[in-house]
Formats: C-alpha cells, structure tokens, sequence
C-alpha cells in the first residue's frame, strides 16, 4: 500500500507543474515527465533543458544535437500571420524560402505558405509577405546571384550530381500520364535535355526529384538546367515537367539555346562516318527551321555555336578514311586515332573546360560520342524553349536521324559525296515512325520552315516573345505523346 501512495503521489517537475511520480524520470535532483520533459534516446533519458537534445520537425522527434550536425533554425509552421520558428534537418525536396522582416528562412516544407491568405510566391520560387516590401528578385524574374542559389555544386557540367538525382528520381519522380505509348517508337535511345535560360530560377525543391540539375554556362546569365539522362515514358514525362516549370519560373532569349543528348547510338568507325555523312546532307533542311542567323549566331552571340559541319574530301568512299578525316577534324590535328575508348579530348584534358573545344561548336557535335564516358551525339540547333512538345518534336526528329542513319550505314558511306540520293527529312521521319506521329512532325516542320522562310525573324525573337505571351504560340502544336 506504501509503494502504492509512493507511486500515485503528485510531485513538482522542473517547471512547476505538477505530475504523478510514476510519469517521472529523477536526475540530478529533479523530477521530468517522461516523453514531455525528457526523452529517451538510445536507451538514455536526457533533460529537456540539457542543451544535449533538440526536436527535429522533419524527423518529427526529439534528437542528439551531435547526432544531427546538420540540423538548422528555419520557419516550421505559420500561425495566423506569425511564423514560428524551430529546428530541422534540412531536406532540399520539401524545404522552401519565406521573406519576413528584412531577412529569408528556410521553411520546413510549402504546405503552410501555400493558398495562404496572407503570402504570395514570387517568380523566382521564393514566398513573401504580400504587406511587406520584399527585394526586387523575388517578385521579378530578375538574374539570382547564382554562386549561392541552391545548396548543391555549382558546376560547369552535370556529370558529378547525375547519380543522386538519378537515385531521387527513380525513388520520387511523379510524372504526368501520357496522351499515347508514342515514346514506344523511341526505342533503346536514351536522352537528356539542356535548357538554358535569361533569367529566373526554379525552386530547388522541384528540381532533384524531377532529373533537373542547375549548372553554369559562362556564356549566358541564367541557369542551364540539364536534365539526368532520360528514357522511355518517364523521360517524356520528365520533358513535360521541366517545361512546365520553367514555363512558370523562368525566361529564355534569343542569346540562349536548347540541345539535346541522344545516347544509344554505337560508337564506332563505320556508324560515325554514317551520321557525319548524313549530318552534312541535310543540315541545310535543319537550318531552314530555325532563325537565319543560326548558322553563324557569332552574328547577335558572343561566337557561333551550332556551326555547318567542316567538308570533308568530298571523293572519300569508305568509312575508315570518312572516320580518320572527322577524328583528325575534331581533335584538333592534335592526335592519331587508335581505338576506342579514346580517352578524354586532347582539348580538354582535366574534362572541366569544354569551351576550349572549339570544334564542338556545330548543330551536330559528335565529340562526346568519340571521346570521354558519355557516348552521346549532340544536337545543338534548336531555339531556346519552354514549352514541352517543341522538346518532344526535336526529341522524336534528331532519334530519326540516327536511326536512318543505323539503318543506311553501308550507303551512306560507300559512295562518293555526290553520288549519295538526295535524303530530306520527310523521308527520315516517315521510315522512322508510323504515319499518325510522322505526319505531325512532317507538317511542324513545314510551320517552321515557313516561319523563317522570310527571315524577318533572323534571330527568333518573335518566337520567344510569342511563348511569353500566348499559350498558343507561333505554331499548332499537336501533343501526340
């Protein structure tokens, strides 16, 4: 009966409320209430006032401070018009950034600044206080400085950050559903998309678990954002997202562009020889769908980037001699060819200066098939873009190319350059795909022929503008995927 009043008895906690003995923990001379006032951690009770723990929100828990280096002081929730500030480990796909009083926090996730009466979003992903004065890049799409924009490396290339956000969009990638199994006809290629942008930036949130990573390109002032490399149904579903962010968070101009990756094509003497072959016959037809000046930008650029492809001896008849001239054209002069893997590019040793590599700069760049662990061929021609199915169209045009290329590798490369047929895009495209996706791309095409067929718009300006202003655009873009 004593154990039992000993037990029920009513005691006073370190703050002065009271408790039952039962509930409490004794230390160092004063009674805690249990999972209220201390907490046990690994086997041990620690004080709430010890200094030694700290309530992670994101682990939703209490923790060891030491156990948790990273934790950090941020806005966990929003009451009424009062943030209220806590402790959480920082986790890049759910935090966000709130302006309040003069300073920007990290928030513990988006769901209490969301439709939230009193807060707005700004253009550049960031949320504020809709009666405050916020700095101008927060409600402007505005150049971000962009050394300290987003807490991953700020890179010249995407290559070091692909294998966590690989993980991360294979564990946490939503896409949306798909109007047809179209990306079917894709086949084994895989691809990865580059879009450089003016200005804006895309919440960092949105990006890891979409396959999107922000890189530096010194020639432009915004971000570019590569995406992983893609394939099948959520690599298309993966250029819809990025679209539709970008569309939301950024701007593009005339001084930016859009290239794609296309990986799966074979890298060898006889299949580059092929594509270069075919690369030099139609590159007059790839040029007619874009702006004039796009086949020497240095025009309205700092230099041009998507260049003709150099002319070869034109009398060559074999693929070993076809290959030799290419090899000896895009390294520089600076080495022999002996097999492949040829290694990083004479150019480019320590692979972190790419700019260097002046004979990368053609519509069609075949170096980081031929040299490096890449293995993809580069389409450099297209406008910039935000809007997704001009993605998906390049997309589905540059495949076809390779694809007739594969197929036509003996003639392609057999015959002297004036005696091969002559070989237009319509012809690519409908022995590539059915008739209902073929027949799409044959008539977007002849959209952007007759667009710059009058080069009123040298440099694509009327194009960019018209994406900033109408859902419509210049063109009938018909989804077919």
């Amino acid at each position: 009966m004593e154990l039992l009043t000993n037990i029920m008895e009513t005691i006073k906690t370190y703050d002065g409320t009271d408790a039952y003995r039962k509930d409490c923990r004794y230390i160092k001379g004063i009674y805690y209430k249990k999972n209220v006032q201390c907490f046990n951690i690994d086997g041990t009770w620690y004080r709430i006032n010890s200094n030694k723990i700290v309530f992670d929100h994101e682990v939703k828990k209490w923790v060891l401070r030491e156990s948790y280096p990273n934790i950090i002081d941020g806005i966990v929730d929003i009451d009424d018009s009062t943030p209220i500030m806590g402790k959480f480990t920082p986790n890049i796909t759910k935090n966000d950034y709130l302006y309040y009083n003069g300073s920007l926090y990290l928030t513990l996730n988006d769901s209490f600044l969301i439709n939230n009466k009193y807060i707005t979003e700004g253009l550049n992903g960031k949320y504020y206080f809709k009666n405050q004065a916020v700095p101008r890049e927060f409600t402007t799409k505005v150049k971000p400085r962009r050394e300290n924009f987003y807490s991953f490396a700020y890179n010249y290339g995407s290559d070091p950050l692909i294998p966590i956000f690989s993980e991360n969009f294979d564990k946490g990638f939503k896409g949306m559903p798909l109007l047809s199994d179209a990306w079917k006809h894709l086949g084994k290629f895989t691809f990865g998309v580059e879009f450089e942008t003016e200005a804006g930036a895309i919440p960092e949130k949105y990006l890891i678990n979409n396959g999107l990573i922000a890189c530096r390109d010194g020639s432009i002032t915004g971000f570019e954002y590569t995406t992983i490399p893609l394939k099948g149904e959520s690599g298309i579903q993966c250029i819809k997202t990025s679209g539709y962010l970008l569309d939301k968070y950024c701007v593009c101009s005339p001084n930016e562009s859009l290239h794609i990756h296309i990986g799966g094509y074979p890298r060898t003497i006889k299949n580059i020889a092929a594509l270069y072959r075919l690369g030099v016959l139609i590159e007059h037809q790839i040029y007619s769908m874009f702006p004039y000046y796009y086949i020497n930008t240095s025009n309205f650029k700092r230099k041009g980037y998507c260049n003709p492809l150099y002319k070869l001896d034109a009398n060559l008849n074999d693929a070993k001699s076809i290959f030799i001239g290419i090899y000896n054209y895009l390294s520089g002069g600076a080495n022999t060819f002996n097999k492949f893997p040829t290694g990083t590019h004479p150019m480019d040793r320590s692979g972190q200066h790419k700019w260097e590599i002046s004979p990368r700069y053609h519509w069609l760049n075949l170096i980081p098939l031929i040299w490096g662990n890449r293995g993809t061929v580069e389409f450099r021609c297209h406008i910039p873009t935000v809007r997704s199915q001009k993605v998906i169209n390049w997309l589905f045009i540059t495949v076809a190319i390779l694809k007739y290329a594969l197929k036509h590798t003996k003639e392609l490369t057999s015959e002297i350059l004036s005696k091969l047929p002559e070989i237009t895009l319509k012809d690519i495209l409908q022995e590539a795909y059915p008739d209902n996706i073929s027949n799409i791309l044959i008539d977007y095409i002849k959209q952007r022929k007759l667009h710059y067929g009058n080069r009123n718009d040298i440099v694509g300006e009327m194009e960019i503008i018209s994406e900033r202003t109408s859902k419509l655009d210049l063109f009938t873009l018909t989804e077919f995927v």
